[in-house]
């Protein structure tokens, strides 16, 4: 299974799911830093096509084409899985997408607010000069009204680097690239089985609970394939993870039968 982050975040986003054992005795998870994130090399270039083709590129380079993989992104990288799965069905056997429906947002600019003032906040912080423990209080303290991005940004810094802080995150080339990040454009059909976790308090329910918005990319899907997690919003794989971890667990399993 190959797991992307979303924004602001990195391969640590979903360890916590890839090592329960739920999920490890039925699949690998392969965790993958998106470019301008973690390890990943910098791009000025930031758009879903480039990164679909960053993650093609990983799947010859782990010697994974003889073999379907399963998809899973959150936010960000659910547009990524959605993208590859239009251009390369043939290589995936299934789709998790939490809380991303195939959408573009530039369309529905009132449902881009959250993002940008999250943005905003991000480009605003300043921690030269701080080790890491000072910048990871700093973080949390700044945003203490958003923990869940709080925690996303505290793992964007180099935990190796103790005795000064600094970003794992291309902060400019995503502050640059909101508008192809916002975006969806459609390269094909997936028609296999796909399953989409969607928060009830998630500033895009409105258009992520209607059916009606997925079946231009995923004909086939059911009404049942999109699952509506209660009291959860947007970063729902921090807020609720043992609910993830029980859906991830079941879509895997439903594949094997």
């Amino acid at each position: 299974m190959l797991v992307m982050h979303g924004l602001f975040g990195n391969l640590g986003t979903f360890r916590y799911l890839a090592m329960n054992e739920k999920i490890k005795s039925q699949v690998t998870s392969h965790l993958i830093d998106a470019r301008n994130h973690g390890d990943s090399e910098n791009h000025d270039r930031m758009d879903y096509l480039s990164m679909a083709m960053d993650l093609r590129r990983y799947i010859k380079e782990k010697g994974l084409e003889g073999q379907k993989v399963v998809l899973l992104g959150q936010s960000m990288g659910g547009k990524v899985a959605m993208t590859f799965s239009g251009l390369f069905p043939q290589l995936i056997s299934g789709l998790i997408s939490i809380d991303q429906p195939p959408v573009n947002r530039n369309l529905y600019p009132e449902l881009n607010a959250e993002t940008n003032a999250l943005i905003g906040k991000a480009m605003k912080l300043n921690i030269e000069g701080m080790t890491y423990r000072e910048a990871s209080n700093y973080i949390a303290t700044e945003l203490k009204d958003h923990r869940a991005f709080a925690s996303s940004l505290i793992m964007c810094l180099d935990r190796k680097n103790q005795a000064t802080a600094t970003w794992k995150i291309n902060l400019e080339a995503i502050n640059r690239s909101h508008e192809e990040l916002y975006g969806f454009e459609k390269y094909g059909e997936y028609e296999g089985r796909v399953m989409f976790l969607v928060g009830k308090e998630s500033f895009q329910y409105s258009i992520e609970k209607d059916r009606r918005f997925y079946v231009h990319v995923f004909p086939n899907i059911k009404s049942e394939d999109i699952i509506h997690i209660e009291n959860a919003g947007h970063w729902l794989h921090y807020e609720k993870q043992d609910e993830t971890i029980e859906n991830v667990a079941k879509f895997i399993q439903s594949l094997q039968v």
